[in-house]
């Protein structure tokens, strides 16, 4: 975890960052862009689970029902 924090950004640059991506509505605020192909990686794997769980035959019957979210 040292290395971790060793290796870190500056508090002025990752408070630069929050304002620039609040300014531009940005929902999600990454200070690491390089994280983007392992972020990837785990969404894959994400998704294709979804789709797994879509061809059960146990989960037929929740396939059409309303999804609820939350804002």
């Amino acid at each position: 975890m040292q290395k971790v924090i060793d290796n870190g950004l500056a508090p002025e640059i990752v408070g630069e960052r929050v304002v620039e991506a609040l300014n531009h509505k940005e929902l999600y605020i990454f200070t690491h862009p390089n994280y983007r192909k392992v972020v990837q990686k785990r969404f894959k794997a994400i998704d294709d689970a979804f789709a797994r769980s879509e061809a059960s035959p146990l989960l037929a019957e929740v396939l059409n029902e309303d999804v609820a979210f939350y804002s």
